[in-house]
């Protein structure tokens, strides 16, 4: 069994992450000790609401440099929507410094959408090339809920919102991976890109 670890920094939907990881057989649990941030298996980060309240708990709790030395180990790690947006280098929403682990800024969608709340699809074609898409279609949906998008770039594999073109939904490289909406949400599209994403981009 993978040990899976939930990070818990006061900014997270942790109880309906715990039970979207559980539904496909891959039960997690919440990480308490700097231990657990450093062994787990995978690290969840997850996040809704604001994004400075996001960075300054990090900071608070002395967060960052655990989760750098997890990086710096290549250790896998998964972002969730506010979460995912913290693995990039500038957050404006926050007018802050994120983790930098992936290049580019988090800004806002701007006119005339601002907020993108409801169901939307995939690129088609980069989410079949991302060797994420097993078990699902274009026709596919997902859950999103935010008002900041990470960018699309050629440093890592990223998969746009069809809707949104060029606003990111999935962002991979190595041992990360960030995906802007909540899969804990999106009903069996969403149990079956996490398991998709435990599975063929992890080799759980």
């Amino acid at each position: 069994m993978k040990n899976i670890k939930v990070l818990d920094y006061g900014a997270g939907n942790v109880g309906s992450i715990l039970t979207a990881f559980t539904k496909i057989g891959y039960p997690p649990s919440i990480a308490l000790t700097e231990k657990d941030i450093l062994s787990a298996d995978l690290l969840v980060i997850p996040g809704v609401g604001s994004a400075k309240a996001a960075i300054t708990s990090m900071q608070k709790e002395n967060l960052k440099e655990k989760l750098n030395e997890r990086h710096a180990q290549k250790k896998p790690l998964l972002g969730i929507c506010l979460g995912a947006q913290l693995l990039f280098q500038y957050l404006e929403e926050a007018d802050g410094v994120g983790l930098s682990w992936f290049s580019g800024d988090v800004k806002s969608l701007g006119a005339p959408l601002y907020f993108n709340n409801g169901w939307c699809h995939l690129n088609p074609k980069q989410f079949k090339d991302s060797g994420l898409s097993r078990g699902l279609s274009e026709t596919s949906t997902f859950y999103f809920n935010h008002q900041y998008y990470f960018p699309m770039s050629k440093s890592y594999k990223s998969i746009s919102i069809l809707e949104l073109e060029g606003k990111g939904a999935i962002c991979l490289k190595d041992h990360l991976c960030g995906i802007q909406f909540h899969p804990e949400k999106s009903q069996k599209s969403g149990s079956l890109i996490l398991r998709n994403i435990l599975e063929d981009h992890y080799g759980f």
